[in-house]
């Protein structure tokens, strides 16, 4: 019987050093910034001063808007609940007042 070669299962490996692009000519290297410690920088304006901008006046249109809402709110919770009183006052007055009829027969 003659011996057959069997193809090792392993494939070999390309090195990928060897595929790398080749530099472009002209290109320059980025300078490295250095590191420097932290320190605090200079105020330019002092925390505390106040300058009317259009921020400020969008937060005063929109605070506004919202206490106008809550307002409403309120108001219509307070006429919802006055309504509620009507309606529990006149049920208790014909609650009182009803007399089914056979005891307004026997009561005359």
């Amino acid at each position: 019987m003659a011996a057959t070669k069997k193809k090792s299962p392993v494939k070999s490996v390309k090195s990928t050093a060897a595929h790398k692009a080749p530099k472009k000519a002209g290109t320059k290297k980025a300078k490295v910034a250095s590191v420097r410690s932290f320190r605090r920088s200079e105020e330019t304006v002092p925390f505390f001063t106040y300058r009317f901008t259009t921020q400020t006046l969008y937060w005063i249109i929109l605070g506004g808007l919202i206490l106008a809402l809550g307002l409403w709110v309120m108001t219509l919770n307070m006429q919802i609940q006055k309504l509620y009183d009507q309606v529990e006052l006149n049920s208790a007055y014909t609650d009182n007042n009803f007399q089914p009829a056979a005891k307004a027969e026997k009561a005359e």
